[in-house]
């Protein structure tokens, strides 16, 4: 995954409280909203657990929007803003580090529910793509191969839906 970054702001931490509202300010003892505010529109920032390297934000839009964590979940962040090719729905599928100026996608624990959204995901995509080889069954358009790849998408599917919610395992997709 491509990135290239474009400014850090680090060692973010929580200075005081005035009037209701919080402080924070870097490394450098800078402020971080004014910081923050000097930010360009248009690029990718994330929040950085300074620990962990954990992101905790990945964010696309008005800079002066990005709220930070600490000290509630850790005790200092680094913020970056980037430009990369990764799409919300690829971030917020997995669980992100940032090190060393790279995305590095970690192990993910699947609960119970999250198999079973997964399971419901897998079956109705697949319950599509099969209707389509049915119908083309159906109507005498299917070709030796789209009936012996009918029967794998059936077996698959019905595979998806064996999967234990408890300890998963997944079968593999066919290839046609």
């Amino acid at each position: 995954m491509k990135v290239r970054v474009y400014y850090r702001i680090t060692g973010i931490v929580w200075s005081h409280e005035f009037e209701g509202c919080v402080y924070y300010k870097d490394d450098k003892d800078r402020d971080w909203y004014k910081l923050r505010n000097q930010l360009p529109e248009g690029r990718t920032i994330i929040v950085v657990d300074s620990e962990t390297k954990r992101i905790m934000t990945f964010w696309k839009g008005d800079p002066t929007r990005v709220g930070l964590h600490v000290p509630k979940i850790c005790k200092m962040v680094d913020v970056y803003q980037i430009e990369c090719d990764m799409d919300d729905k690829t971030f917020f599928d997995s669980i992100w580090k940032f090190e060393d100026d790279s995305f590095i996608e970690l192990p993910r624990e699947l609960t119970p529910a999250d198999v079973e959204y997964k399971k419901k995901d897998i079956l109705s995509e697949y319950t599509s793509i099969i209707g389509v080889y049915q119908d083309m069954v159906d109507f005498d358009w299917a070709s030796d191969k789209d009936i012996e790849y009918l029967h794998k998408l059936k077996l698959y599917r019905m595979s998806v839906y064996d999967v234990d919610p408890e300890k998963p395992i997944w079968p593999e997709p066919p290839v046609k």
